[in-house]
Formats: structure tokens, sequence, C-alpha cells
């Protein structure tokens, strides 16, 4: 069960899609962008520094893709809620 204060990060290729969906969440009480990332490379690292509950997850993105990102979160046993862009 989902705890508020809720932690999200964004993971986009495109920095203008991250500042677009920052702006129309921003007034959602209890929910915090906590960090975002356009390199899918580093999605790891970053969720293990800010453990968020939620993801905004692209899915095509170049090198390594939405999907591609959720196989290596689940291979290190993590499972955030997922929203897909």
């Amino acid at each position: 069960m989902l705890q508020i204060p809720l932690k999200a990060i964004i993971i986009d290729d495109e920095p203008e899609a991250i500042t677009n969906l920052e702006k129309l969440v921003q007034g959602i009480a209890g929910l915090t962008i906590a960090g975002s990332t356009t390199k899918p490379e580093k999605v790891l690292s970053l969720f293990l520094k800010i453990r968020p509950d939620i993801l905004f997850l692209d899915i095509q993105m170049p090198g390594m893709n939405g999907f591609d990102v959720l196989k290596e979160l689940h291979e290190n046993k993590l499972n955030p809620y997922v929203i897909y862009l």
C-alpha cells in the first residue's frame, strides 16, 4: 500500500517531456518529483539513491528502452509503480 507523501522519478530521453510532466504533476498533493534523467542507463543508480514509489517511464528511448529499464529494476528486486509515457 502506498504511503503519502509519494516520491517519483521521470525517465525520458527528451528533456522537454520531463519539464512538461513536472509542470503537470506539480499541483498534485502528496506527490514529489524527486529526480529525473534523460539517460536510461543511469536509472538503477538514481533509483537506489532516491527509492521512489512511482516511475514515470518513456518506452521508446535510444539504446535502452523502457522495457529494458524495467527488466534491470526487476532483476534487482525493485518494483515501483510504473506509469508509461
